[in-house]
């Protein structure tokens, strides 16, 4: 994805960013052109949005294609025919009763850097494309039979290594200490082998980027071996789970715009304090040139919908759908709170992450490209103001 590159000065947009926000450069995933893996995906009908679950194995080079689909607060299971795997891509069809007549829905998908391409016809009622993105642990690669160091480790270290099924095995080599635990929000008692190494093997844990740290003797400290992060409001290690096919965020040769540190004095803190400013491709060109700007918030308040919505051009919501019952009711409530009241959002759900980076990087193309459209409708409002030459 490609913000801000071969852009009009017109729709450049200056973004404050969390300090999060410049470290999203990342591993290289191996990709993977095997269907097999659970897939979610959604699109909107004639009828509704409609989500799906797929579910697709190969054996002997043969397709077997499963789903579950949802729209609305109706659940069914799916029934595919006509299953083919023609290396990339695979073909299917799906048999519907509609209005007591059978239908034929016939998909054609196709693995890419950003999921699992769908196109969708439904006969007289038209075609859908979508993308689906994997869910769950990433299938074994084919060239490797065992774990492998995770990307976010330091140079030459063998731990934390990654397991094939999505378990993930940590280690620290402690011979003097007394008890050491994995810490990733409880604590996980490791064993010490002859060597004084201490190791766990931990899982499946979710596709992404996690936090963790060490409990040594009780006191609570990151992996010497891993990359270290500020999270959970202290520094913490870090930990990633590449996602096969997904690499759209990471950073690649292409015209970019600068992320900027400044230190500011708060009145409201009475402290000095930190900002992350993104600055668009060729910001300093045109000094006169002025930009909209969006502010990233932590919460807030609201007490004239009406108002809001004159005020605020875009509310944005987003959420993993395994963040933990907790998360989903308190979010799925908010937004419906600010529907009722009349405050107008948008809502995006990550599928098969938790409360991490992960949400927030598949957050953010769905999140972008909304901004640029506000943007046309903004200058076309300029433009319409303006008088006549």
């Amino acid at each position: 994805m490609k913000l801000c590159a071969d852009m009009t000065p017109q729709k450049k947009l200056l973004l404050l960013l969390s300090a999060a926000l410049a470290g999203l450069s990342s591993f290289s995933p191996t990709r993977a052109e095997s269907p097999a893996s659970q897939w979610h995906g959604q699109f909107d009908s004639p009828r509704g949005q409609q989500k799906y679950q797929f579910d697709f194995k190969v054996t002997e080079r043969k397709l077997i294609a499963t789903a579950t689909t949802e729209m609305g607060d109706q659940q069914r299971e799916v029934e595919f025919i006509d299953e083919k795997l023609e290396s990339n891509p695979i073909t299917f069809a799906e048999r519907r009763k509609f209005q007591d007549n059978q239908m034929r829905i016939e998909y054609a998908g196709k693995v890419t850097d950003k999921g699992l391409a769908f196109t969708r016809r439904a006969s007289e009622f038209g075609r859908a494309e979508f993308v689906a993105s994997r869910v769950g642990p990433p299938p074994a690669p084919a060239a490797a039979a065992g774990p492998v160091p995770s990307p976010r480790n330091i140079p030459d270290q063998e731990f934390p290594k990654i397991h094939p099924n999505g378990h993930v095995t940590f280690g620290l080599k402690a011979p003097e200490t007394k008890s050491v635990a994995l810490n990733n929000g409880q604590p996980h008692p490791m064993e010490r082998d002859a060597g004084g190494v201490w190791t766990i093997t931990y899982g499946p844990i979710a596709l992404g980027f996690h936090y963790d740290t060490f409990l040594v003797d009780g006191a609570n400290g990151c992996d010497p071996a891993g990359g270290t992060f500020h999270g959970m409001s202290r520094m913490a290690s870090g930990i990633e789970l590449p996602t096969p096919g997904e690499d759209w965020w990471q950073t690649k040769d292409v015209p970019h715009g600068e992320v900027r540190e400044r230190h500011y004095f708060s009145n409201a803190t009475q402290n000095w304090r930190r900002i992350f400013i993104y600055a668009p491709l060729d910001y300093d060109a045109d000094a006169a040139a002025r930009y909209p700007v969006l502010h990233l918030e932590h919460g807030g308040v609201m007490a004239d919908a009406k108002a809001f919505n004159n005020k605020v051009r875009l509310l944005y919501l987003s959420l993993g759908t395994d963040e933990g019952e907790r998360f989903l009711t308190s979010v799925k409530g908010y937004r419906d709170s600010l529907e009722s009241a009349g405050v107008k959002t948008a809502y995006f759900e990550s599928p098969g992450t938790k409360h991490d980076w992960h949400t927030f990087r598949r957050s953010l193309p769905d999140f972008a490209p909304r901004l640029f459209k506000l943007l046309e409708k903004y200058h076309q409002s300029i433009s319409h103001s303006l008088p006549a030459a």
